[in-house]
């Protein structure tokens, strides 16, 4: 069953994003090429107005399956760093693509895509969230944003910071960047 489950209503694609096997939704390199291919299916289809990216979870994301790294293709050689930014720019590319939401270069088209949090959005949900045009968090007292990766060496990417700085108080950014510390929706909101 694909980590990212995917319906229409009245001209809105829903993307509800449900890692069967795990009680947090977490990111590997599956779901991310499910993701994809829903954001492609919402992006191509005429009848499709807007996208909404939400978790079928009570957490968005607990961030990257960190085991999903050695199973990048060729990630154990001596061009290990070659084929870990291959990796990468499938996730950069992702996000670019769900940022654009179909604009051309003309900057006309598009939809409208926006992400719905009633709970935790760590490490690449993060960045996910951060791609989209809105992102609306519920009242959950201890919902919470961040990158957690920070703290074993793992710096956000994909855009993902120049996206947290665009947003967000740059304070708030240096918190969540240097020390890899979190932020509740309450506050997220306010900054």
């Amino acid at each position: 069953m694909p980590d990212f489950q995917y319906e229409t209503n009245d001209g809105v694609a829903v993307i509800s994003w449900n890692t069967p096997t795990r009680n947090m939704n977490i990111m590997d390199l599956q779901s991310l090429s499910d993701l994809e291919i829903k954001i492609d299916k919402a992006l191509s289809d005429n009848d499709v107005i807007g996208v909404i990216i939400t978790s079928g979870k009570s957490n968005f994301s607990g961030g990257l399956d960190l085991g999903c790294i050695s199973k990048i293709p060729g990630i154990i050689s001596e061009n290990y760093q070659e084929n870990l930014f291959k990796g990468l720019k499938v996730f950069t590319n992702l996000t670019r693509k769900i940022e654009l939401a179909g604009i051309n270069n003309k900057d006309t088209g598009g939809k409208p895509i926006v992400c719905t949090l009633d709970g935790d959005a760590l490490g690449v949900g993060f960045g996910i969230a951060l791609s989209c045009h809105k992102i609306f968090v519920s009242d959950n007292p201890i919902g919470k944003l961040g990158f957690p990766d920070i703290l074993i060496g793992m710096p956000p990417v994909a855009g993902s910071i120049s996206r947290l700085i665009r947003k967000i108080d740059k304070d708030l950014c240096a918190s969540l960047l240097q020390n890899g510390e979190y932020i509740n929706f309450e506050n997220a909101i306010k900054h």
